[in-house]
């Protein structure tokens, strides 16, 4: 067993930016120092700015017009964090997201054979 002089304990303080995301992709590149950035994006089909709908006679509202509807065309990429990190943090995190990817393959082919 190691001394407390032969080991360091780290702990985990979640910041108050800290937050879980989902991520859809990754956009980036090399900075002008040699480090890498990256940026976390989802994807999604745009919001309405204005949608419009008719009223019935009745004053309850109808089915949208969607004619007069307000819109962005194409796919929505929004940007959700911004990476720095130097070369070997991403090796490491490669590294990190491989061993992740063979759990999950094991995870995977074990649920397989049980059936």
């Amino acid at each position: 067993m190691a001394s407390d002089k032969d080991k360091v304990k780290f702990h985990y303080i979640k910041s108050n930016d800290f937050r879980v995301i989902h991520t859809d992709g990754m956009f980036g590149g090399l900075t002008p120092t040699g480090d890498i950035f990256v940026s976390l994006f989802n994807q999604r089909p745009p919001i309405p700015q204005i949608t419009v709908q008719a009223i019935k006679e009745t004053g309850e509202l109808g089915d949208e017009i969607l004619a007069e509807r307000v819109s962005k065309d194409g796919i929505i990429r929004q940007l959700e964090v911004g990476i720095l990190m130097r070369p070997d943090v991403a090796e490491a995190m490669v590294k990190w997201l491989q061993d992740r990817l063979a759990d999950v393959k094991r995870n995977t082919e074990k649920i397989k054979t049980e059936k």
